[in-house]
């Protein structure tokens, strides 16, 4: 079973959307993950330009410049962009236990696990997949050993 490696150019695509978004207009920090994200900033054009370069950093990963570098420092690239999927889905599991959304509107839990359930899969598919390409001996259905 592979994992798709397109799921990081999916996340690339997003920081890359978000970060713009966020330094064009703060209030796009209104949306669930980017609010939770913005407690960590003073202000949400810092925290859009950190999206921009944790997305830069993931690009310089995936196009692999400097090819002589072992696999670890290519994994450092990616880790920055993963600890950001994961402080953006704290916001998704805020909204759950509050039971309404970061712009104030109170809706059931299962609607907002409807809504919100696509950025804790890319989430757990990203950390998935972060595995597979650096440490697929960790992986219980891989049955390859790889070098």
């Amino acid at each position: 079973m592979k994992i798709c490696y397109w799921i990081i150019w999916l996340v690339i695509c997003m920081h890359l959307i978000q970060g713009s978004m966020l330094i064009l207009d703060s209030s796009v920090g209104n949306v669930n993950s980017l609010h939770f994200l913005l407690r960590f900033f003073p202000s949400a054009q810092i925290a859009g330009a950190h999206l921009l370069i944790v997305a830069l950093l993931a690009i310089i990963e995936r196009v692999r410049v400097g090819s002589g570098a072992p696999k670890l420092q290519y994994l450092l690239l990616l880790l920055p962009q993963q600890f950001i999927l994961l402080i953006t889905t704290g916001g998704v599991f805020e909204a759950l236990i509050n039971g309404y959304f970061a712009i104030g509107i109170s809706t059931t839990r299962l609607f907002i696990v409807a809504s919100q359930c696509p950025i804790v899969l890319t989430t757990i598919l990203y950390c998935l997949t972060i595995i597979e390409i650096y440490m697929p001996e960790r992986l219980p259905w891989n049955t390859s050993t790889r070098i």
